[in-house]
């Protein structure tokens, strides 16, 4: 595949991330719902955990296929961070794709389901496993790993 071509598919794989994201937020609204209308204490405890978990797979499925994506579109990039972040958590890899794909902080805020202080520390932790220099642009850092190099 083009460089194009592979952006294009990792694009597509983000989007479908979000749908599925939206889908199973619904569902979580059915269970608020379901708790509010339930008096039973047992059953509201239960709903809650139902929720918490649902919460924890949606993050966790977005994530595991947006760091798919980015291993097939950015095998260099993905080697690189891989070895230099964090190998409990794929959320600082993923950042820095949507951060070489130019997504907005406020996007980025909206997939990662984060605040926008919780995405600015974390920026920051990435800043500082890669030894970037406070002049240094995170952005262009990792954009000269990716194959291509800036475009």
């Amino acid at each position: 595949m083009r460089k194009g071509e592979l952006k294009n598919e990792l694009q597509r794989s983000i989007t479908q991330a979000l749908d599925h994201q939206t889908r199973n937020l619904e569902l979580q609204e059915l269970v608020e719902e379901l708790n509010a209308q339930v008096e039973d204490v047992e059953v509201q405890s239960k709903t809650r955990i139902i929720q918490r978990k649902m919460s924890e797979y949606i993050q966790e499925d977005t994530l595991e296929d947006i760091e798919y994506r980015a291993k097939e579109v950015f095998p260099r990039l993905y080697t690189m961070l891989y070895s230099r972040l964090s190998s409990r958590s794929n959320i600082e890899l993923v950042y820095c794709v949507m951060v070489v794909m130019n997504y907005s902080q406020e996007d980025i805020c909206h997939i990662l389901r984060r605040s926008d202080k919780a995405v600015k520390s974390l920026r920051y932790r990435i800043r500082k496993k890669l030894d970037l220099k406070d002049e240094e642009s995170l952005s262009i850092y990792l954009k000269h790993h990716t194959e291509w190099g800036l475009d």
